[in-house]
């Protein structure tokens, strides 16, 4: 449905974007996750028409767009502060756009009616704006863009100012809002949790420009470089030096002799990134070649048991919790290369 090709922009007179290019499809929802300033929210804007990429084009359905007036591309774009006229209903702020548009007074309160549906605020139609929670704020703001039957939705940061559960709570509620409605949708946020719960694609930006794209649990599970798994932090980050024993690769590092688990095939003497997950680790009491020797400097309770940090910054999260000073060896899974 909507096409990216090469976007190029300045900021300031430096590189913001520098050749972003990406495909939506229909019923698709695009989440573009990277750190603040990463042009994010200005790769949305262009795409709104808000904002003109000095180099690029933006196809909607083959079309070349940009000569297309903002207000009749029918993109919806939602915001984190919402926009919502406090002074009027709920009822009024969804119709607004409408109104603007011309539409019948008829249509206007059905579609109303059914963009409320959309978003489980039946019976909210009178009630003021102010009067609502954040969470239902939210979902005002979504109803009156998706009133206007929009050909692709856009959000920027629409969960940030609410809380951790709230946020949680929305993310799953707006994703399965999205699926039903089959409206494409591109998400941006930095909040890595919440791009893993919303979307069906997840891009990573960094630099202008996009490291990593793939579903959710392919991104998580296979890092493209050392800045994808430092960002969604992944664990702990080495570097090593492979060698080779018999048909077999390895890599030595600051903390020993381990195997490498890689799909390329490096030469002997090779420099490598390297990943070492802190899940899965457990305590044991011999040697075995995946294991980690060291001192706990710091115990720490997590949701899956406890942190547990080595006086070499390794952290795992362990099941029981050592205590400080402890001398231990920690079993761990495989190095992943990271290249």
């Amino acid at each position: 449905m909507l096409e990216i090709n090469d976007i190029h922009k300045t900021y300031e007179g430096k590189p913001l974007l520098q050749g972003i290019s990406f495909t939506v499809a229909k019923g698709e929802t695009v989440c573009l996750l990277g750190s603040s300033g990463s042009g994010k929210s200005t790769l949305l804007r262009i795409i709104a028409g808000l904002e003109t990429a000095e180099q690029g084009e933006i196809f909607w359905n083959h079309e070349n767009i940009a000569s297309v007036p903002v207000h009749q591309r029918r993109f919806g774009l939602m915001f984190q502060d919402y926009a919502l006229f406090p002074h009027k209903s709920v009822q009024e702020n969804i119709a607004f756009g409408l109104e603007m548009q011309k539409v019948p007074r008829s249509e206007i309160t059905q579609k109303v009616a059914s963009s409320l549906a959309q978003v489980n605020l039946q019976g909210f139609e009178m009630r003021r704006v102010t009067d609502l929670s954040g969470g239902e704020q939210q979902r005002v703001a979504l109803a009156r863009a998706l009133a206007p039957d929009p050909l692709l939705l856009m959000f920027d940061e629409p969960l940030g100012a609410l809380d951790r559960t709230m946020r949680e709570h929305l993310g799953i509620e707006l994703r399965e809002i999205l699926h039903r409605s089959r409206v494409p949708a591109i998400y941006v946020t930095h909040d890595q949790e919440e791009a893993f719960t919303i979307s069906d694609t997840v891009m990573l930006l960094h630099d202008g420009l996009i490291i990593q794209s793939g579903p959710p649990n392919e991104v998580y599970s296979h890092p493209a470089n050392r800045w994808a798994a430092e960002f969604l932090g992944l664990g702990n980050l080495l570097t090593g030096t492979v060698f080779h024993r018999e048909a077999t690769q390895f890599v030595r590092t600051g903390i020993g002799e381990k195997t490498l688990i890689c799909p390329h095939t490096h030469k002997g003497g090779d420099q490598v990134n390297l990943l070492l997950r802190p899940f899965g680790a457990s305590l044991i009491d011999e040697t075995v070649t995946e294991s980690i020797l060291g001192t706990v400097t710091d115990v720490l309770f997590h949701q899956s048991g406890f942190k547990v940090t080595l006086d070499n910054s390794l952290y795992f999260y362990l099941p029981t919790a050592p205590r400080l000073g402890d001398k231990v060896r920690v079993q761990t899974g495989s190095l992943e290369c990271l290249g």
